[in-house]
């Protein structure tokens, strides 16, 4: 389907639309869950909470509950999602080498921002329309 137009009257319009769904859905599952909620956003929380807070920190009280087991769970989780062979590989039409070139693409554009600089980013940033593309790889 790369550089290709396909219109809804196509005979590979239902086709096309489940690739881009799976893909949407693949891409969103594995950078936006995975690698950003869970081995960014969880690992930080719980390395910071550990090695800035004292046990009896209020704020460390507060989110331990939230962070249990989190690190262990995100450990394990790399070697049952995210190897090869592993669910994500198995379960998506991503290659491993997809897998892995979508996983260091995110992680190569991601930066830490606070809620505060989201805002101030939008501003600077002026929208442009694109369409949705996706790596074949």
């Amino acid at each position: 389907l790369k550089g290709i137009t396909i219109m809804p009257c196509d005979s590979e319009w239902e086709f096309a639309k489940l690739v881009i769904r799976s893909s949407a859905f693949a891409l969103v599952t594995l950078r936006e869950h995975a690698l950003c909620s869970h081995f960014t956003w969880s690992n930080a929380t719980g390395m910071a909470a550990r090695l800035k807070l004292s046990t009896t920190h209020p704020l460390r009280r507060f989110i331990e509950p939230f962070m249990f087991h989190a690190a262990n769970a995100n450990a394990v989780g790399i070697y049952l999602l995210l190897s090869e062979k592993g669910m994500f590989h198995r379960g998506s039409a991503f290659s491993y080498k997809g897998l892995t070139s979508a996983s260091q693409d995110y992680l190569q554009t991601f930066h830490y921002e606070t809620f505060l600089d989201e805002p101030k980013k939008k501003k600077k940033k002026k929208k442009k329309k694109t369409l949705l593309s996706l790596k074949t790889i």
